[in-house]
């Protein structure tokens, strides 16, 4: 019997020195991974070493054996029977699983195994990058400056390139390619790390998953190898087999220290009890044969139940010959298990012949389906196309991948195809509708158009009676017309001179206002920087005088210090020191004074400037009003001329029977009235847009104003502070 490896003693990859190997596949070209500096030489060789390390640990845990191992004699019956005893010794406490949890292991096992090899792929390829990273770190390392761009024979540096990295991007050749080695074996290196984590785990639960399955396993075979032992002790005892030199070395070595050979009188008194221990082990025997035999059958029964052309069990005929019934129960059980496993030889035959009837069978629908998709792709430019280079495999999932792809596109193809048929027959029925709709219409037309022959036919006679008077009438109207005309012109040109003047007017207007508004803002801008000099000046000042008064007041301490020290009369001090102190504040108020007389100038040269804006205003509204004035007398001249015009429109219109010339006429006038109603509104928007123009500027010129009074207010507040705060010591 061969050992079982329970899985003791497992070691992941990731925790091994390579970190890109497993121990479910050789291991690939790894280095270390979790280094933070750049690969050198010496690491190197340490990653010589650790893939050494990696594959004595991958062959020791796959349990190939290395050159030290000793080759195992399967027919020494006591290094045999050693390695059974141990492995049974060791199995001994392993956990017994259901049918259930054993499947429910294996579907986990499988689902693990699935992705540990799916990382597994990924991290090799990922450590192919980063070796490759590594590579070009070292090549550019070993270049240094001849990276760097040189210039052309023209003195022009070349232009940038761009170069592909090994990620995929696009990276300007003018930048650092140390850096740009450096940022790309970092972020392989990362990927390698993470990767290496991920497989941590999954290779921890694969091989947990694997010993728990090996544990069960390792105790179903000791359960049954016990059993087995148990019942044919008695019949197995061969010579030279491990029971009997097991039992002889039992039975050879007896509690008193006797061997087999040295006779035991003692021996003689004990026979009775001897035999009853036959009895109870031929009793124990053949219970144990009976629940085999029964346990045989079961399984007998259940193998008849799964098996279709399989006999029935044998029944046991005669309960004494447990042995023989024991036998037949097996060999019935060998031979449905053949029976089962050729079953599903056969079935297996017939599912891969159905399997590839299926994928011919599912090859030619897609070959239908596609011949479909290309006929319904000629009929339309718009339809999808199928890509004629995508290649596709003969097995059953690629073939059925490819039909789904296949039936979604046909699906998309009748969805345009539904949707272009209910466009084409809303469309139809559009057309359906404008057809009657100009049936309708054209019978109406021609219905109005009868009735309006007949009308003009009626008129055509009417018009034949009285077209010699027409005739006389017209001649008479040409003259009225002609008068009209040259009156006409004379008003135009008395409008024209009036509105040349109005134009004039608004012109000098506007000088005048821009003139006054520039002489305006210069001298803002002047006493605004005259005042604030001023204001300045006195600023300055008022700092000089309130440094001067706090130096006085030093003075007057010390002075008060040494007199106080010295000889003297105090009150004569105190005289010569309010004598000082008057005089001083006599300056101090000559300074204010001056100083109030210097604002009140600035106050009544502000109120002058007022008054004088008061006065452009007045100028502008007597402005204003003679451009209204002038105004009223265009629209008094308008108003004469459309008198005019309609007056020799009324003479015109004396002749009732000529329709034609006052049609004309009437929209002459109608055109002459639009014009001069636009004209009209034309130069009131433009007065509108200047009056409101200049308001603005009103406004703003007083809102200027409006903050330079409170700035003066404030200034002068400020200097009485001053001269307060100086007056008060």
């Amino acid at each position: 019997m061969q050992g079982f490896n329970f899985g003791i003693g497992r070691k992941s990859v990731a925790d091994s020195i390579g970190a890109a190997s497993s121990v479910y596949s050789p291991p690939p070209s790894t280095a270390a991974i979790f280094s933070p500096t750049p690969l050198q030489a010496p690491f190197e060789e340490e990653e010589e070493q650790g893939r050494g390390l990696n594959g004595t640990l991958n062959g020791a845990v796959n349990g190939t054996p290395t050159e030290q191992d000793s080759s195992v004699n399967m027919n020494d019956p006591v290094a045999m029977h050693l390695l059974t005893e141990t492995a049974i010794n060791d199995s001994s406490n392993f956990q017994v699983l259901s049918f259930d949890e054993v499947a429910l292991l294996k579907k986990e096992r499988g689902f693990l195994k699935q992705r540990v090899e799916a990382t597994r792929r990924k991290l090799a390829l990922e450590t192919k990058m980063r070796d490759a990273a590594h590579s070009l770190n070292r090549l550019y390392a070993s270049a240094g400056a001849r990276a760097s761009p040189e210039p052309k024979a023209g003195g022009e540096p070349e232009r940038p390139t761009r170069r592909r990295t090994l990620r995929g991007a696009f990276r300007a050749s003018n930048d650092d390619p140390q850096s740009l080695a450096d940022g790309e074996y970092s972020a392989s290196r990362r990927k390698v790390q993470e990767l290496s984590q991920e497989l941590i785990p999954l290779e921890k639960r694969l091989a947990a998953c694997e010993q728990r399955l090996l544990e069960h396993t390792a105790a179903i075979l000791q359960l049954s190898h016990k059993n087995a032992q148990k019942n044919g002790a008695q019949q197995s005892l061969l010579p030279h087999s491990p029971e009997s030199m097991m039992s002889q070395a039992r039975s050879g070595r007896r509690g008193d220290g006797l061997d087999d050979y040295d006779f035991d009188e003692r021996s003689l008194y004990h026979l009775s009890d001897s035999i009853i221990n036959i009895e109870q082990n031929s009793k124990k025997k053949t219970e144990a044969l009976g629940q085999i035999s029964q346990k045989l059958d079961v399984l007998a029964q259940r193998l008849h139940a799964m098996a279709d052309n399989l006999d029935a069990p044998p029944q046991p005929t005669d309960e004494r010959k447990l042995d023989g019934v024991v036998e037949a129960q097996i060999v019935y059980i060998e031979q449905g298990l053949d029976a089962i496993a050729g079953t599903q030889a056969r079935a297996t035959v017939d599912t891969q012949r159905q399997v590839s009837d299926s994928e011919q069978h599912i090859e030619r629908v897609n070959a239908k389906l596609n011949y479909l998709l290309s006929q319904s792709n000629s009929g339309s430019s718009q339809s999808p196309e199928l890509d004629q280079d995508e290649t596709r495999g003969k097995d059953l999932p690629s073939q059925l991948s490819f039909s789904t792809d296949l039936l979604e596109r046909l699906e998309r193809r009748v969805k345009t195809l539904v949707e272009q048929k209910d466009i084409l027959t809303r469309q139809i029925q559009q057309q359906r509708e404008l057809n009657s709709k100009s049936d309708a219409q054209r019978d109406a037309k021609i219905v109005e158009l009868t009735e309006q022959l007949e009308r003009t036919n009626q008129l055509h006679e009417a018009s034949g009676q009285e077209s010699e008077q027409t005739a006389r009438q017209l001649n008479m109207l040409v003259d009225q017309v002609d008068q009209a005309r040259q009156q006409t012109v004379l008003l135009e040109q008395k409008h024209g001179s009036a509105q040349q003047e109005l134009e004039e007017q608004r012109g000098l207007h506007s000088q005048t206002v821009e003139k006054l508004r520039e002489a305006h803002r210069d001298e803002l801008d002047n006493q605004k920087s005259v005042h604030q000099q001023e204001l300045d000046k006195t600023r300055e000042e008022a700092d000089r005088l309130q440094s001067e008064v706090v130096r006085f007041q030093t003075e007057l301490t010390m002075a008060r210090a040494e007199l106080d020290g010295a000889y003297g009369s105090r009150a004569q001090r105190a005289a010569e020191m309010s004598t000082e102190l008057s005089k001083k504040n006599e300056e101090l108020e000559e300074q204010i004074n001056s100083l109030h007389m210097e604002l009140k100038e600035t106050i009544e040269d502000y109120e002058v400037m007022t008054k004088q804006s008061i006065d452009f205003e007045k100028e502008r509204d007597r402005l204003e009003d003679k451009i209204d004035q002038l105004e009223r007398q265009c629209e008094s001249l308008n108003s004469q001329l459309h008198e005019e015009q309609v007056k020799a429109m009324g003479a015109a219109a004396a002749a009732p029977n000529d329709t034609t010339s006052i049609a004309v006429l009437k929209g002459e006038f109608k055109k002459m009235m639009r014009q001069a109603r636009a004209e009209h509104l034309k130069s009131f928007k433009a007065e509108q847009d200047e009056r409101r123009r200049l308001e603005g500027v009103i406004r703003a010129m007083r809102k200027d104003t409006g903050q330079t009074m409170p700035v003066k207010r404030l200034a002068l507040n400020g200097v009485n502070g001053v001269n307060g705060a100086t007056l008060a010591p």
